[in-house]
């Protein structure tokens, strides 16, 4: 009986030996996880390279809202957003470019559930 199991483990040892020495087992077993790790890695840090988008990424996060209905009144200060007295100027800056987005709560949004919202740019063509 023990013969039989040696015999086995040589067999298996040689075909493992063969099947690692295989130029198809060593691109797949080496080289796609290389290749994931150039597409995971390499790429976006390529993209962002030459994507053209030299600011600092404040302004482009940055959203602006004007509340009507008095219902954020209790928030403190949230980073990344700005709060307008007035829909103009809040439009103005969204036109000057600094801020992304504009939203407006008017006074029944209780009621109503509805928020205006301002951006520059609309559809495939947008900039943002």
């Amino acid at each position: 009986m023990l013969g039989k199991t040696a015999d086995a483990r040589i067999i298996f040892e040689e075909e493992f030996r063969r099947q690692v020495r295989r130029p198809g087992w060593l691109i797949f077993t080496i080289g796609v996880p290389l290749l994931m790790l150039v597409i995971a890695f390499v790429v976006p840090a390529v993209t962002d390279r030459f994507s053209g988008d030299d600011g600092d990424g404040a302004t482009r996060d940055t959203i602006g809202f004007v509340d009507n209905s008095g219902i954020t009144e209790s928030l403190e200060q949230i980073p990344g957003l700005i709060r307008f007295d007035a829909v103009q100027s809040g439009t103005d800056a969204l036109a000057n470019g600094e801020i992304k987005a504009l939203f407006e709560i008017p006074e029944n949004y209780v009621e109503t559930g509805e928020v205006s919202w301002y951006r520059r740019g609309a559809g495939l063509s947008a900039e943002d």
